[in-house]
């Protein structure tokens, strides 16, 4: 216990772990929300990618046949104009799906390794909680003149009669 600093070190302690915890916490929340981004960017151009050619026949094929031509192929061309228009909120260029998929497996890969550090580090923000409560308890329990130092502000003025605030 000496090597935290006693009762008190030891909550400067676990402030410290929990700062860290929610620090990891945020970062797989980034993480997560990147790998989302990256997945609808994906595919987006996945599907542009695949209904190009149809769309591309559908505006050199001849004024007369067109409207044939787009019932026959309706869902590839609305498909192609809708991504056209989403992928328009895209940077340029585009980058290719390979290299999309290489950087959501790496993606996924730290989210892994952060979501079981989170929830290991989850498990030993638990079990100091539980230590940093029976140390409170016996430190109020062997040094009771103490116990003014647990109390909140309100709970000391009621005690010795200040109601001024």
């Amino acid at each position: 216990m000496q090597e935290y600093g006693g009762v008190y070190g030891f909550c400067d302690f676990l402030r410290k772990c929990r700062a860290d915890a929610a620090e990891l916490n945020n970062a797989c929340k980034a993480t997560d929300s990147r790998i989302k981004e990256l997945t609808k960017w994906r595919k987006c151009i996945a599907t542009y990618n695949r209904t190009k050619p149809t769309y591309k026949r559908y505006t050199e094929t001849n004024i007369l046949f067109r409207a044939g031509f787009r019932k026959k192929n309706e869902p590839d061309i609305k498909a192609h104009e809708k991504t056209k228009e989403e992928l328009k909120e895209f940077p340029r260029p585009l980058p290719k799906v390979k290299d999309l998929d290489k950087e959501l497996a790496e993606l996924n890969e730290t989210s892994l390794d952060n979501n079981k550090r989170f929830s290991h580090i989850k498990s030993e923000l638990q079990q100091f909680k539980q230590i940093q409560e029976y140390l409170l308890k016996l430190n109020v329990e062997y040094q009771p003149h103490n116990n003014q130092l647990y109390q909140s502000e309100p709970q000391r003025r009621a005690k010795n009669n200040d109601l001024s605030r």
